[in-house]
């Protein structure tokens, strides 16, 4: 992962020295920077999530990256995900019963992971922590959604449906499991309209990772900066600076290494 790689390394060589409470010598020799690095740019470790010195008072002190960590519950999900389609496990697309079973079997999985309460997923030692769990659930009811997308409606009306059962929700165990639900039929619901707030450039180029990598990174600066700011006010004053570095970061990273796979032949041009 090169974005990754790169939003890594600008944190532990050109943020932290910035940021830290440490002068330059003391930050570097205590070799934690170093460590960072070795640490993150790995996607299966991703298990140093802090810099000497380095937001220390903040409300969520220490954290440079608190949003890595998920990339490695994702990689392994795919990786699974792969290992299931070369089984021939996976149902092709279409309509047919194949996909319709392949639904109904994971979707008890998916339902399952997310609702699963602190004390029955702790005697499943499964060696994930539990909000891990409920993320690989997450990503199996988006597999069940791709997988029977034919017959899913697009509808305003269904949207406000599952916002309102969603509330009237909050008080039960469902509530996870149907926030997951209505927020991703939302999103669905905006990403397939005819009105594309960014334009049509959005549709070839990819900035979710960018955003993803450098929106908390970002953010712990702002709170810095801004000691006491509210949350939209957070939201509305770092979107378009992350959005700066996503788009850098596809066009001078991402997407150059993407295209690696045709110079190589791992991909045919198109």
């Amino acid at each position: 992962m090169p974005g990754l790689a790169v939003v890594v390394a600008i944190s532990a060589l050109l943020l932290g020295p910035i940021a830290s409470s440490l002068d330059i010598n003391h930050y570097f020799s205590s070799g934690q920077a170093f460590r960072y690095i070795h640490d993150n740019v790995n996607v299966l470790s991703l298990k140093t999530n802090t810099l000497p010195g380095v937001f220390e008072d903040l409300p969520i002190p220490h954290a440079v990256n608190g949003s890595l960590w998920t990339l490695k519950v994702e990689f392994l999900v795919y990786i699974a995900t792969g290992v299931i389609g070369a089984t021939c496990l996976l149902p092709t697309e279409g309509k047919g019963w194949r996909s319709i079973l392949f639904a109904t079997v994971i979707l008890y999985l998916a339902v399952r992971m997310i609702t699963v309460t602190k004390a029955e997923f702790d005697s499943w030692n499964t060696g994930l922590d539990l909000f891990s769990c409920q993320l690989i659930g997450v990503f199996i009811l988006g597999a069940i959604v791709y997988t029977v997308r034919h017959w899913i409606p697009r509808s305003g009306l269904l949207v406000t449906g599952l916002i309102s059962l969603t509330y009237l929700l909050r008080e039960t165990s469902l509530f996870l499991l149907f926030i997951y639900l209505s927020h991703g039929y939302f999103l669905l619901f905006v990403a397939t309209s005819s009105f594309h707030l960014l334009g049509k450039r959005t549709r070839i180029n990819d900035y979710s990772f960018g955003v993803y990598i450098y929106a908390f990174p970002i953010q712990q600066i702002m709170v810095t900066l801004a000691p006491g700011i509210s949350p939209v006010s957070l939201f509305l004053s770092s979107l378009p600076i992350v959005t700066l570095f996503a788009i850098a970061s596809w066009h001078f990273i991402e997407k150059p290494c993407l295209g690696l796979k045709v110079f190589y032949g791992l991909e045919s041009a198109k």
